[in-house]
């Protein structure tokens, strides 16, 4: 799409918002009021000059429409990298291999690439069967039907009881402890979890032609220097391009966040960054906010930074415009029973499993639900996929794990899986009512969730990477910075170590570390996101900097009971600081 063209489409847009007129009034009676009191002056200012200070002014109408097209349409404004005829280049081992050049490689290299996009198409195929017969078997052995009306007093009695369970329901699991952590319990009821995930990645096999002795000698090679099946990067990632890509992180240039000051300072520090977060606020700057938020966001003014960095909705009255919405959807799950509900509840109540977040058990359910029964994620999903003028996911369509076209599939295009809720859980220390809270976690969910559950790798080097690039990149930079720890767990104990740094990336780390810690983390990846998944990469940088941590230790396991006692608490980790020695070592580590 080119930038005219984008730029069509983006006015088109905002002429068909009422929030857009209901600004333009604001601007013409504002501009009416002003033109009234200068009218006495012997040279009063010009109409345009006014209007241009009226709507240019810091925190006005400019400002809020201006942010709205940078997250709505940052996607499709991101820059592009011109494409070969051959689309799917970047997915071929042939970047990496460094053997003798042939004349018929580029069409081998084709073949090879078609290859790696069937493979995974059908591991995405058979985790969309297994749901589907999930779904069918729970349905029957609860006796219930996937979808049903209610009456209209049932309806009244769901909307006096404000969501109230079912006494009916299967009751919540009796495990210790969240996903992220690996826990699997045999009782649960879900429809897929993260393990079903890793299994069918693990299951993806993408190879060259094992006819030709040198790519039998390549794809030797790469089986005894990876656990993963398939290779995601052109080329490895060098820890210079992450000094590169942020260089806010660097320790020398200046303290980004009370994590890296002693105790007694650590409260001196979040007071200088408040006055400076204020400030932000008032102006309602995006991209100073995204500044702001690479040092770290003070507590206290995390909740509406956050709102700021993520909200793309151009409303007048963002708590009138909550309040209506998140009504239409309650009203919407008292209307219709969905299964899906009865599941989601399930899900939330993982919480209770947790000693941080069990209190929060009835406002996350009350989030969850609302999101299961939200069509704006549907929306939103479909528009980032095509918003670029072609789309993220690839040729295929193949895209966020639970994302299928069923008749059962619920209004917000997802099918849950076991876990999903964890995403909410930290939120709920952000906001006092669970209505903000949702509005915050679904578009958290659109920008970042949703890709760390998504299992069709990066089509393109300038796309969002998803959960199988992610990996990629881990176990890149692990075997870069601990080759011998690698080469130790994954060869001498047979203990891949993507099968920890998976379920971390997949959760976002949520229940691995303090709850403070993953809000540290979130701001970090919510500063360096502009649209293309930037700020994503550092999931899996902070994976590398948990083994980092626990290097000794690891080194000197002699099984799997070793490894998992090594990282059976790691929530005490600050782990910005890690990843700030990680990416700028000091100079006795270089």
């Amino acid at each position: 799409m080119t930038v005219v063209a984008l730029g069509q489409h983006i006015e088109q847009n905002l002429r068909a918002c009422p929030t857009y007129w209901a600004f333009k009034k604001r601007l013409l009676t504002e501009l009416y009021e002003r033109k009234a009191a200068s009218s006495a002056n012997p040279d009063p200012p010009t109409t345009q000059s006014l209007a241009e200070s009226i709507f240019n002014k810091p925190g006005g109408v400019g400002q809020l429409i201006q942010n709205h097209v940078q997250l709505k349409y940052a996607s499709a404004a991101a820059p592009q990298q011109p494409q070969p005829a051959d689309r799917h280049h970047e997915y071929g081992a042939e970047a990496n291999h460094t053997g003798r050049r042939r004349q018929s490689s580029r069409p081998r290299q084709s073949r090879m690439d078609e290859k790696m996009v069937e493979a995974f198409k059908a591991a995405q195929t058979s985790l969309d069967a297994k749901v589907a017969r999930q779904l069918r078997r729970i349905g029957l052995d609860w006796g219930v039907p996937l979808a049903r009306r209610r009456s209209k007093h049932d309806a009244a009695i769901y909307l006096k009881s404000e969501l109230s369970h079912d006494p009916d329901e299967v009751p919540t699991s009796t495990s210790n402890g969240l996903p992220s952590r690996g826990v699997r319990d045999p009782d649960r009821v879900c429809l897929l979890d993260d393990q079903d995930v890793f299994k069918a990645l693990m299951g993806v096999k993408v190879h060259g032609d094992e006819d030709e002795d040198d790519e039998v000698v390549n794809t030797g090679f790469r089986t005894f220097w990876t656990d993963l099946p398939f290779n995601l990067l052109p080329r490895p990632v060098m820890l210079e391009e992450l000094r590169y890509r942020f260089p806010e992180l660097d320790p020398l240039l200046e303290r980004t966040g009370p994590d890296g000051v002693d105790d007694r300072d650590a409260d001196a520090f979040i007071r200088s960054r408040i006055t400076p977060g204020e400030t932000v606020l008032q102006e309602a700057n995006l991209d100073r906010a995204r500044e702001f938020a690479k040092q770290g966001i003070p507590h206290c003014l995390r909740p509406r930074m956050w709102n700021l960095l993520v909200q793309s909705e151009l409303v007048d009255d963002f708590e009138g415009y909550t309040k209506n919405h998140c009504r239409t959807l309650l009203t919407s799950l008292a209307d219709e029973d969905l299964i899906i509900d009865r599941l989601i509840r399930i899900d939330a109540r993982q919480c209770r499993n947790d000693d941080t977040y069990f209190v929060f058990e009835d406002v996350l359910r009350d989030i969850m639900l609302r999101w299961g029964r939200d069509a704006w994620v549907a929306e939103q999903i479909s528009h980032n996929r095509d918003g670029g003028g072609e789309t993220e996911d690839g040729e295929d369509g193949c895209g966020t794990l639970a994302l299928t076209t069923t008749p059962y599939t619920p209004p917000n295009g997802v099918l849950p899986f076991w876990g999903i809720s964890c995403y909410a859980m930290p939120l709920c220390f952000l906001h006092a009512d669970g209505d903000s809270a949702y509005m915050t976690f679904r578009e958290l969910y659109v920008r970042v969730f949703r890709h760390l559950q998504t299992i069709k790798p990066t089509p393109t080097p300038m796309g969002t990477p998803t959960l199988p690039t992610l990996l990629t990149l881990f176990e890149s930079l692990l075997k870069q910075c601990l080759p011998i720890l690698f080469h130790h767990l994954s060869h001498t104990l047979r203990i891949p170590p993507t099968s920890y740094a998976f379920r971390w990336i997949m959760f976002a780390f949520v229940g691995v570390l303090d709850v403070e810690q993953v809000l540290n983390l979130w701001d970090r990846v919510l500063g360096y996101e502009r649209g293309k998944g930037e700020g994503l990469e550092l999931f899996a940088v902070a994976a590398v900097a948990v083994f980092w941590e626990r290097r000794g230790v690891l080194m000197g396991a002699r099984g799997a009971r070793d490894v998992e006692l090594a990282f059976d608490n790691v929530s005490g980790i600050k782990i910005i600081p890690l990843v700030q020695s990680l990416i700028f070592p000091p100079p006795s580590e270089y």
